[in-house]
């Protein structure tokens, strides 16, 4: 399956909403609950110009979206970030997870010229 990077866009707030509100993300990763897409807008809104984050939407050839992940934190003085993904939870256990945390790792070192995520 091949697995295309997008920039985050208001486009993908509906589906990160539902994916954030679903047990099997919210389970694993910190968010404030229930995720609504007024407050995700906000969230969207606030960051365009963040420097200090980016966020990706990845997308199969048909544009179905698998997964968003992005680096937080990101320190252009130290050369780090933080990493998240979460995977579409009707398409966990397929490798998603794997392949996009290859391509985020790859994008940080070659692209961003980072040390450590």
């Amino acid at each position: 399956m091949k697995i295309i990077p997008k920039r985050f866009s208001e486009k993908d707030i509906v589906t990160r909403v539902n994916w954030i509100n679903n047990p099997s993300i919210s389970g694993t990763m910190f968010f404030d609950l229930p995720a609504t897409a007024e407050r995700t807008e906000k969230w969207f809104i606030s960051n365009i110009a963040n420097e200090k984050r980016i966020d990706f939407t990845f997308v199969d050839q048909y544009d179905n979206t698998l997964a968003m992940g992005g680096l937080t934190d990101i320190s252009k003085e130290h050369r780090n970030a933080e990493f998240y993904v979460m995977v579409n939870p009707d398409k966990h256990g397929n490798g998603i997870g794997k392949e996009v945390s290859k391509w985020m790792c790859n994008y940080a070192f070659s692209v961003l010229k980072f040390n450590k995520i």
